[in-house]
């Protein structure tokens, strides 16, 4: 199965490099009163520099990107989620990554982004054991969600995107057990919440990026769900599994 991921910034480089071009070789026909051929080469060369130029930055974005996406799936294997230290690298990486893009497009800092992914296990979800990035909160890290509770739970129940929005994190009411709603960061702000399908159309696992410090829209985050829907599917790949694009969730403000 291919990945894809939005190329929105690329192509819209590329568009806006093209019609200036266009534009630009129009306003020199039209000030000069007619076509000679000196004129005309001169807009055909300045054309095609600024495509090339335009065309040579999309190439390497794409390569980029590839290359990222490649070195990864070299790693993908048909184990559960549940892996050994060697074996949980590339998910790391991944999880780095995609905490990555997110703070670029929110315009935070990486170190106010976080990651992590979670499974159903003894019946709640469950950060898997090294599987974050940013979250360095052992007391947090062993927190346990009822499925169809906070951002997690929901998205793991409809299998389809969660965004949550807070005020104050740790009187989220959703969270039903008041001793797991302690664990959580005090400075939370936010959580995308992105599941993780198997074959069988079933959530295997949940993937979170989630902001501290700085309050966030639910437009704001929006943007940023193409880009963790790209990371969810290859998540899924690298758990030996076939990923899928998935339509926009719910939302819920907490307290």
């Amino acid at each position: 199965m291919s990945v894809t991921r939005p190329r929105t910034v690329e192509l819209a480089v590329l568009a806006v490099s093209v019609a200036g071009a266009l534009v630009t070789s129009i306003l020199l026909i039209f000030q000069h009163g007619s076509v000679t051929w000196p004129l005309l080469v001169l807009a055909i060369i300045g054309t095609v520099v600024i495509v090339g130029l335009a065309g040579l930055y999309y190439l390497y974005s794409t390569v980029t990107f590839n290359r990222t996406t490649d070195n990864a799936l070299r790693h993908a294997s048909a184990t559960s989620p549940s892996k050994s230290p060697d074996e949980q690298g590339p998910l790391q990486e991944l999880l780095k990554s995609a905490a990555a893009d997110v703070a670029r497009e929110q315009d935070l800092e990486d170190s106010q982004v976080r990651a992590a992914l979670f499974r159903l296990s003894e019946g709640f979800l469950q950060i898997v054991p090294g599987l974050t990035w940013n979250l360095d909160n052992p007391r947090e890290q062993q927190i346990k969600i009822s499925p169809g509770e906070g951002s997690t739970g929901q998205a793991f129940t409809a299998a389809q995107p969660h965004i949550a929005i807070y005020q104050n994190a740790s009187n989220d009411t959703s969270l039903s057990d008041v001793s797991q709603r302690s664990r959580v960061d005090r400075e939370l702000k936010w959580i995308i919440s992105i599941p993780i399908l198997d074959r069988d159309k079933k959530v295997l696992a949940v993937l979170n990026i989630d902001g501290l410090r700085t309050p966030k829209t639910w437009t704001d985050l929006e943007k940023s769900i193409g880009t963790m829907l790209h990371w969810a599917q290859l998540a899924g790949l690298l758990l030996g599994v076939s990923g899928m694009e998935l339509p926009h969730g719910g939302t819920y403000e907490a307290a």
